[in-house]
């Protein structure tokens, strides 16, 4: 049985998607025999583009499974050796309209709907269950928010990483996305599990980063959550570190491991010494 994992935050730019396609690298290297499942529900498509998967052309997206118009298993691709990709494009924009025009019409041809709100906040209650009988991990990548489609996601996944910007406003918004996860949880998905708060863009050079990482680490304590070693460092040369030819850099051969790949490969080992994941590192 696989493992269901998901890196969340409401912000953009927090590396949802770098951190989604690398940690995805880290894991499938170390473990070869090992199979990987990457679902994009970001609209952007950017998990796509970091393995040069073509979007334009797909019959089915991630867009189908959360609308219920196909079976997940008739949406993958392979993306790169052990790990396949369920890919996303701009019809995931669309996606909350889309289900509300929906409900709309089953409501006017006297369909029952059920609870609006559960479906709403539960798009894809059992949609995954045969791929986690075949993938040893299932990384879904999330949009930023916290709304219907990363609430979807949260209410499937066993394990959740936060990634935050070592900010003025970094403990207020983990705070946030903690409290949606305690309500996804208690409503929907009671075996949801916060893996841990992961530190990114970090430079260490800089004493607003150590404070904030400081602060957020007396956070969690207090809190009883995980607050995880890794750090991923803040790079001039973010974009060409997140991918290396058509592949994520924690997939490049050849060359000596950077800083940020090294801290996937960081990331990976704690989730495994946490028992958060099954595999080697």
């Amino acid at each position: 049985m696989g493992t269901m994992l998901s890196f969340v935050n409401n912000k953009g730019g927090s590396t949802k998607t770098t951190s989604t396609v690398n940690f995805a690298g880290a894991y499938a290297v170390k473990n070869p025999s090992k199979k990987v499942l990457i679902v994009e529900t970001d609209g952007q498509g950017n998990a796509a583009l970091s393995y040069n998967v073509d979007t334009k052309d797909l019959e089915y997206t991630t867009y189908d499974i959360f609308m219920g118009n196909q079976e997940a298993e008739n949406c993958i691709v392979n993306a790169h050796m052990n790990i396949d990709m369920i890919p996303a494009n701009d019809d995931m924009n669309f996606l909350e309209y889309d289900l509300m025009r929906l409900f709309e019409r089953n409501y006017r041809q006297g369909k029952t709907l059920g609870s609006i709100t559960s479906r709403y906040f539960n798009m894809i209650e059992g949609k995954f269950d045969k791929l986690k009988e075949k993938y040893d991990l299932i990384i879904f990548d999330t949009p930023p928010e916290i709304k219907a489609i990363t609430s979807s996601v949260l209410s499937v996944v066993d394990e959740v990483v936060i990634p935050y910007e070592a900010d003025a406003f970094a403990v207020q918004g983990v705070v946030n996305i903690v409290k949606r996860i305690n309500d996804i949880k208690e409503n929907y998905n009671p075996k949801l599990n916060i893996a841990g708060l992961m530190a990114v863009k970090v430079d260490s050079r800089t004493k607003v980063h150590t404070t904030m990482i400081n602060k957020m680490m007396r956070y969690a304590k207090k809190n009883n959550i995980n607050h995880l070693l890794a750090e991923i460092p803040r790079s001039i040369r973010f974009a060409d570190a997140a991918t290396f030819k058509g592949v994520p850099a924690t997939l490049k051969s050849g060359s000596r491991m950077s800083k940020f790949e090294k801290q996937y490969y960081v990331l990976l080992e704690e989730l495994i010494n946490d028992g958060v994941l099954e595999g080697e590192y």
